[in-house]
């Protein structure tokens, strides 16, 4: 019944709803936020994504990403698929907002895997707290303004080609 109600408000798509996957790159770059005083800001979760699907894609795995999503690899004959959020904090906020996304937009049968994209200065303590949650961490580094994620390979490996 939850579930019902959750799909009529639009909150989870409902299972063959027949919408085709699709990836949409997010917002890049430099822009300007308007408060008292204009502050420039640098958006940087679109190229963690971006950098990430690309590298699944390029190791067999279709990535792809929707309004509540930031990456999923669908579910294909004996593989549970997963879910990717994405943050660019470690902050507790940040940690707080990636929980409830991987557990609300996850499947119902929580066969899927649940990924937290964090930066590398997440502390081992929060770490071990999310993957006692079912949650497992995939850190990442800034290198030349690029995201550089050191567990990726192990991560393919567990998850395997689509």
């Amino acid at each position: 019944a939850l579930f019902k109600d959750m799909a009529g408000e639009g909150l989870v798509e409902p299972p063959g709803s027949g919408k085709v996957p699709t990836f949409k790159p997010e917002y890049e770059g430099m822009g300007a936020i308007s408060t008292s005083v204009r502050t420039a800001a640098r958006f940087r979760h679109g190229t963690v994504v971006r950098v990430l699907r690309t590298a699944l894609v390029r190791a067999g795995l279709e990535a792809y990403n929707d309004q509540q999503r930031d990456l999923y690899i669908p579910a294909v004959g004996g593989s549970p698929g997963a879910l990717f959020e994405a943050k660019t904090s470690a902050d507790s906020q940040s940690l707080y907002t990636a929980v409830g996304q991987l557990t609300m937009h996850a499947e119902p049968s929580g066969a899927e895997v649940r990924i937290a994209v964090l930066p590398e200065s997440c502390s081992s303590q929060q770490r071990v707290r999310l993957e006692n949650r079912g949650i497992q961490v995939l850190p990442y580094v800034w290198e030349a303004g690029q995201p550089v994620f050191s567990d990726l390979g192990a991560l393919i490996a567990d998850l395997g080609p689509a």
